[in-house]
């Protein structure tokens, strides 16, 4: 802990006068909430401390500078001020509790001598802050007299206001003589550590096979309020390389090497400790380093759920009007579709874009668009979780595939749910994919890697196999372009009982009860193809189950798998990812996703898509 009692009188009165200054003009343009106004004598204060992370608002927009700051609160604002040094031991007061969100911080201040309660063992942990409670806990924090001549303090046991208690710290801060380090705790929300249950129950409805329930414990940790924009990437990148326009808009169509690359140079830029080291494709994380990183895929839920067990942060079911999903297929849709038979499923807007941060409410941690909007990159490998590691789990130490998670603006309402995984190629880069960042509350031990694990190469003249299944035609079409364009063998996967009539509900039927239809038609020699283009409609945000019982005959083992597919406006849904987990042991490279037909522009796009996977056009 630094010296708490250094200030100069000189430099403090400097100080108090340039803060009296503030009622005639704030430098500050925007503070950042709709209730602080640039002009009032406080919101440099305001501006100051939301920066640092010292104080956040009441609300995403909100400041409430007139209402008050409890005891607790107020020991753990000035926590975060001395950079949340460790603590041990436990305090001595009978109305506060182990393991909340204020615990260090009250063991802290008792420890530093800055609060002994009321006696009789009470720290008064909801009590408001008066001003003479403020004076006095100041007096012990530094000789430095920071609460004199703040408009409307007078000492009394009237309340501090939220934004005298801003104005008091900004004039300690700056009285010592220097700045806190850039980024220290920035406009990141705490998350206090818990124990949760991970994944989903077997009675949830839609869950799939990798959601096995478990409990989990995460220590504290930083967690941005919002996914990082595009104006935060181009800051620190250079470059901007998302689909939708938008400086508030989240970053998308990055890769989850790109994500790791942005949380290191963000370190680098605000002096701190970058969290990985990458090598060729392996990515290494120092858990003690104070940079920036990715959640992992446990911290992700923890704060996704918001403190919540059910299938949303919203509950049992989460309208349009509460995330950024393709609204007209709601949850359990799928056995309402016809017959609405269940009053919560709603049919809402699809925006078919992303949209701001704040446009829809967060959730009970007040983190924003923790499911829909973009689906976000973890640092995790995909795998099955290892029920044995409860306490603070990575992942694998190698795979092929990186977990992203929430869903996005196309998805359907079922991809949102808190235990939803969808696993991508961490060089994907698709336009539904974005990130948020995380920081360590406190050092971690030892070393992560993340490691690439495969190693498959297209061979030159490779032998191509062009299999799809098609009902409109729209994916025949574009399969026999594909044919022509690479020479490849064609084969159409029918089957044995086909659809008839109103074909989107019999898939539906066939997906909702994990039917695996018979097939008519089979590949003779699966093991003679190198690459196997996979053509198929994106029914219900997924791959039509006569696929799956393609995919499910045969070893893909070795092989390049690439998948190319008709929507109706949802694009690939999660069908890539649904494809990834089917074929574990092949790559799967880069979707190429079509409108219905693909209209007069398919066969160039056809072209461009088979360049970007390696693929050479027959001459």
């Amino acid at each position: 802990m630094r010296n708490l009692k250094r200030a100069s009188a000189f430099l403090l009165a400097f100080l108090l006068a340039g803060m009296m200054s503030l009622t005639a003009f704030a430098a500050v343009e925007d503070t950042g909430f709709s209730d602080v106004d640039a002009t009032v004598w406080y919101a440099d204060a305001v501006e100051y401390c939301r920066e640092r992370g010292w104080m956040a608002g009441t609300s995403a927009t909100t400041f409430s500078p007139e209402g008050t700051l409890t005891r607790a609160q107020l020991v753990t604002v000035l926590y975060r001020v001395e950079g949340e040094p460790a603590v041990t031991g436990d305090d001595s007061f009978t109305d506060t509790e182990p393991g909340r969100w204020y615990s260090n911080a009250v063991l802290w201040a008792s420890q530093q001598g800055l609060v002994n309660g009321y006696g009789n063992g009470l720290f008064g942990t909801n009590d408001h802050v008066t001003q003479e409670h403020l004076t006095l806990i100041f007096q012990r924090y530094t000789e430095a007299a920071v609460t004199e001549g703040i408009p409307g303090f007078d000492g009394s046991r009237s309340p501090a206001t939220r934004a005298q208690t801003a104005a008091a710290l900004m004039a300690y801060a700056q009285s010592q003589g220097q700045q806190p380090a850039q980024g220290e705790a920035d406009s990141m929300v705490l998350l206090p550590g818990g124990t949760f249950t991970m994944g989903s129950p077997v009675s949830e409805r839609l869950r799939e096979a990798d959601e096995t329930s478990h409990q989990v414990t995460v220590s504290s940790f930083y967690i941005d309020p919002y996914e990082v924009t595009q104006a935060d990437y181009e800051r620190v990148m250079g470059e901007n390389p998302s689909h939708f326009n938008g400086a508030d808009l989240p970053v998308d169509s990055v890769t989850w090497y790109d994500a790791i690359e942005y949380c290191n140079k963000l370190s680098v830029s605000r002096g701190l400790t970058p969290a990985y080291t990458v090598s060729g494709e392996t990515v290494t994380w120092n858990r003690a380093a104070n940079g920036y990183r990715l959640p992992t895929e446990a911290e992700w839920e923890y704060a996704a759920r918001g403190g919540t067990t059910s299938e949303f942060y919203t509950g049992g079911f989460i309208s349009a009007e509460e995330a950024n999903y393709y609204g007209n297929y709601p949850y359990l849709i799928e056995e309402n579709y016809v017959n609405h038979t269940n009053p919560n499923v709603v049919t809402g807007v699809y925006r078919n874009t992303t949209v701001q941060g704040n446009t829809l409410a967060p959730n009970g941690f007040q983190l924003y668009n923790m499911l829909g909007n973009v689906s976000e990159w973890v640092f995790d490998c995909y795998g099955e979780y290892d029920l044995t590691n409860a306490a603070n789990p990575t992942g694998a130490e190698s795979g092929h595939l990186r977990v992203n998670r929430g869903g996005a603006y196309n998805d359907f309402a079922k991809h949102l749910r808190c235990a939803y995984r969808s696993a991508a190629n961490p060089i994907s880069s698709d336009q539904n994919l974005g990130f948020r960042i995380a920081r360590n509350a406190a050092p971690g031990q030892g070393t992560v890697q993340a490691a690439y694990d495969l190693n498959i190469t297209i061979p030159n003249n490779p032998k191509i196999l062009v299999a799809y299944f098609s009902s409109s035609g729209n994916t025949e079409n574009a399969a026999q372009i594909i044919q022509q364009k690479t020479g490849g063998d064609l084969f159409e996967i029918e089957m044995a009982n086909p659809y008839t009539g109103a074909l989107y509900q019999q898939s539906q039927q066939d997906l909702y009860a994990g039917t695996r239809p018979a097939l008519r038609t089979h590949v003779e020699n699966m093991d003679q193809y190198d690459v196997v283009l996979l053509g198929y409609p994106t029914w219900w945000a997924t791959i039509p189950m006569p696929v799956v019982s393609f995919l499910e005959e045969y070893d893909f083992s070795g092989k390049t798998v690439i998948n190319f597919s008709s929507h109706g406006g949802g694009r690939f849904g999660e069908s890539v990812s649904l494809l990834s987990k089917e074929v574990p042991d092949a790559y799967v490279g880069f979707g190429f996703g079509f409108h219905y037909s693909g209209g007069s522009t398919l066969s160039d796009e056809i072209s461009h898509w088979l360049g970007q996977n390696g693929i050479s056009e027959i001459s």
